[in-house]
């Protein structure tokens, strides 16, 4: 295949082997930045030579080293290799745990659902995400991001499919950094005052802003939630009806890429030209 003759597409593919030996292997970090390190040394040896016998063997070194950062990739990310991860400190023991809400996921039939961030455990510094459950019928209102709280209890593992061939969220959830939940019962937690604002709150802020905004314009239903698709990326009020004949219609990636994405792009590729407007042949007539 031609398309492999291309150098980025072979370190590419090399990478993602390296990604999928990570995940599929246990191995340290030590190990890992050694062996990185010794391939980086040798390839830079190699560098400075330039017959063609050392070349061939360059590409054979460079393939090695691409391998290994793949596998450090998932090495460094893994919770073992972190030693504040709440992971290594039986979470399933009832304890006193400070969780930061970081984004909001789109809610069940009977509960809202969210992940949230571990930053204390027993007062002691603590790490890691879990999926956090609140019953709707619960006096309490919806979460926002940003909101902090202190809930007692312990974690539980995300359940496994119980019938073949189903759905497995332990999996896709331990894919996303996730392995164990928790649901909040009203007599258990206790909203925290004036926590701390990130960029992500300010962003969810600004987004529920313009959401109000349409609110207030008369957009309500499955009219509002393909405008909040469109312009905020936001699908999680789209009825499985709606999708469908977005879908039939072949017109469902326009609720995949949204007005802001364009944007965004837009701005990147505006700054990227900048510099053609001082070029006198890039600058525009009068």
């Amino acid at each position: 295949m031609r398309l492999l003759d291309f150098i980025p597409i072979k370190l590419t593919l090399l990478l993602i082997l390296g990604i999928l030996i990570g995940v599929k292997f246990h191995i340290e970090v030590p190990e890992t930045l050694i062996f990185c390190g010794v391939s980086l040394a040798l390839l830079g040896i190699l560098f400075s030579k330039s017959t063609h016998r050392i070349n061939a063997f360059f590409g054979w070194v460079a393939a090695i080293l691409t391998i290994s950062i793949g596998i450090l990739t998932v090495v460094i990310n893994h919770p073992r290799s972190d030693a504040h991860h709440y992971v290594h400190h039986r979470p399933e023991k009832e304890a006193l745990w400070h969780l930061k809400i970081i984004d909001v996921l789109k809610p069940s039939a009977y509960s809202h659902r969210y992940f949230a961030e571990i930053n204390y455990r027993n007062h002691f510094l603590s790490s890691g995400k879990v999926l956090l459950t609140h019953k709707i019928e619960a006096e309490h209102e919806a979460f926002f991001v940003d909101d902090e709280l202190l809930f007692f209890g312990s974690l539980r593992s995300i359940k496994a499919p119980k019938n073949p061939h189903q759905f497995d969220n332990q999996r896709y959830m331990s894919g996303l950094g996730v392995y164990h939940e928790v649901t909040l019962k009203d007599t258990l937690f206790q909203l925290i005052d004036a926590p701390e604002i990130t960029i992500y709150g300010l962003a969810a802020r600004i987004r529920k802003s313009i959401t109000q905004n349409l609110q207030k314009a008369g957009f309500e239903g499955q009219e509002l939630a393909v405008i909040q698709a469109l312009l905020l990326g936001k699908r999680d009020h789209i009825h499985k009806t709606t999708y469908d004949d977005y879908k039939d219609a072949g017109a469902v990636h326009i609720l995949a890429l949204s007005g802001l994405h364009i944007g965004i792009l837009l701005l990147l590729l505006q700054f990227l030209l900048l510099p053609l407007e001082f070029l006198l042949k890039a600058k525009p007539s009068n």
